[in-house]
C-alpha cells in the first residue's frame, strides 16, 4: 500500500443492490436522454467516497470519470461543511448592556474570502441565500 493511500473496504453486492436497482428503473422509465436524478449522483458519490469510484462505478453502471469528479467535489463540499459548526447565542445570555455586531466569515478551499458584518439593528437578511450565492459562485 502507498504511502498516504488509505485500504479501501471491499464493496459488499448487497449495499449497493438497492441503488442499482433505482438506477435501472429510471433508465428504464426516463423520456428521452435526460440526466440522472442528483438524488441518485449524491448516493453514488457517497459510496465511492467510502468504497472507491472504480468499484461503485462498475457495480452501478456508471461512468468512472463523472462518478469520480462528482465524489471529489461532494467529499470538498462536506470537508468544508464539516470543518465549521453552528453556535446558537442568545442575546440575553451575553449579559451585556451595548448592541453587539454579528460579523460573518465565510472561508471557500481557494482562499475566496466573504465577510459579512450584520450590524446589531437586527434587520432580516437572507444568509442563508448570500452563502448560498457565495459557495456556488465558487464552484
Amino acid at each position: 500500500m502507498r504511502k498516504g493511500k488509505q485500504r479501501r473496504q471491499i464493496l459488499p453486492g448487497d449495499v449497493v443492490k438497492g441503488l442499482r436497482l433505482e438506477i435501472e428503473r429510471w433508465r428504464r422509465t426516463r423520456t428521452k436522454l435526460s440526466p440522472m436524478p442528483a438524488e441518485l449522483w449524491k448516493r453514488a458519490s457517497a459510496m465511492a467516497g467510502e468504497y472507491g469510484a472504480g468499484a461503485v462505478a462498475r457495480m452501478l453502471g456508471l461512468d468512472y470519470k463523472t462518478l469520480r469528479t462528482r465524489a471529489a467535489d461532494a467529499g470538498a463540499e462536506a470537508k468544508a461543511l464539516g470543518a465549521g459548526g453552528f453556535i446558537e447565542m442568545r442575546p440575553a445570555s451575553w449579559g451585556g448592556v451595548r448592541p453587539v455586531e454579528t460579523v460573518l466569515e465565510l472561508t471557500d478551499a481557494g482562499g475566496t474570502k466573504l465577510v459579512l458584518s450584520l450590524g446589531s439593528g437586527g434587520e432580516a437578511v437572507d444568509v442563508m441565500g448570500l452563502v448560498e450565492v457565495f459557495r456556488n459562485s465558487s464552484r
